[in-house]
């Protein structure tokens, strides 16, 4: 079946939403934010949440940036093209469709949509591309689709939480922001100035070849309409018994130097969400970054693109 979406996105450079949405016979808060890591720049990132017959499906999808412009898009970039296609496109999919499903008739989508604008599966490390997590929450249970490094965390009632989803992508960052750093010593300038240094772009594009939906399976995915991302997408259940609530993020959500692998920090994240809504986290999330202007903490950009979905069970 087909629906009205429960929100919709306009203007997205920085965005809060909250409803209340049914889940089987009981309700859920619904809380999102989103904004852009700068305000002159549009937004890469985008989210859905919508009803289905037996629940909600709530996504979250982090552009990612191209190895060229692509002329047909006239200036937009390519990471906010996928990231706003699949969004779209997600919002008119059949919503009985599993989130694999859901995942799979996406790429297909995209690639029909990129090759249109000139693109090939003979390059595809230059198609417009996108990470992304679906979920599907209803009465009995999650199932969810992911690919990259959006993440999903589970809260349960006894205080614990579960990352429930994988990132491929940490091992090649762990290795590009070693090569930063190890460029910043050997010529006495900060990480913020080695990021720009030419060995270190070669390196980003060869990491992008090596790794973006390698077809050997070691490398990681990404939706762009290259069908072997289906190697790398993950997809799991889980009893919604004892559940508490569901936080979807991209990348760009946590303060610097919080890992969502430490179960401190998916604690942090709850309570300040909690205590001060997604736009407190945001104002924090960029505090840590305008507190390290030299970028100690490693990273591609000074601030990046931020969404988050809470689905809250208590209410």
């Amino acid at each position: 079946m087909r629906d009205r979406p429960a929100f919709s996105e306009v203007a997205d450079q920085e965005l809060f939403l909250q409803r209340r949405l049914p889940i089987g016979d009981a309700h859920a808060a619904v809380s999102i934010g989103t904004i852009a890591g700068q305000p002159q720049k549009p937004n890469e990132d985008a989210f859905v949440v919508t009803t289905a017959e037996t629940g909600v499906i709530a996504a979250v999808f982090d552009g990612t940036t191209s190895l060229r412009s692509i002329a047909a898009l006239k200036g937009q970039s390519g990471a906010r093209f996928a990231s706003h296609f699949l969004r779209r496109e997600l919002l008119q999919e059949d919503k009985a469709l599993s989130p694999f499903e859901l995942l799979h008739s996406l790429n297909r989508k995209l690639l029909t949509a990129n090759v249109a604008l000139g693109g090939s599966l003979h390059d595809t490390h230059s198609l417009p591309s996108s990470t992304g997590t679906i979920v599907k929450v209803g009465r009995e249970g999650l199932s969810f689709a992911h690919v990259g490094d959006c993440f999903g965390i589970a809260y349960y009632k006894d205080g614990t939480s579960v990352l429930f989803t994988d990132n491929t992508n940490r091992r090649f960052d762990e290795q590009m922001f070693a090569l930063i750093r190890q460029v910043a010593q050997a010529k006495h300038i900060s990480p913020r100035l080695a990021r720009d240094e030419p060995e270190v772009k070669q390196a980003l594009i060869d990491m992008f070849i090596t790794r973006n939906n390698n077809a050997d399976g070691r490398g990681s995915g990404l939706l762009n309409g290259d069908p072997h991302v289906e190697s790398y997408v993950q997809t799991g259940y889980m009893d919604t018994g004892g559940l508490t609530a569901v936080l979807l993020g991209t990348d760009g959500l946590p303060p610097l130097g919080w890992e969502v692998e430490e179960e401190s920090t998916r604690t942090k994240l709850l309570t300040v969400i909690k205590e001060s809504g997604f736009k407190g986290l945001f104002q924090r999330t960029r505090a840590s970054e305008d507190e390290d202007p030299e970028w100690h903490h490693t990273r591609y950009k000074h601030s990046d693109d931020a969404t988050g979905i809470l689905i809250d069970f208590k209410d």
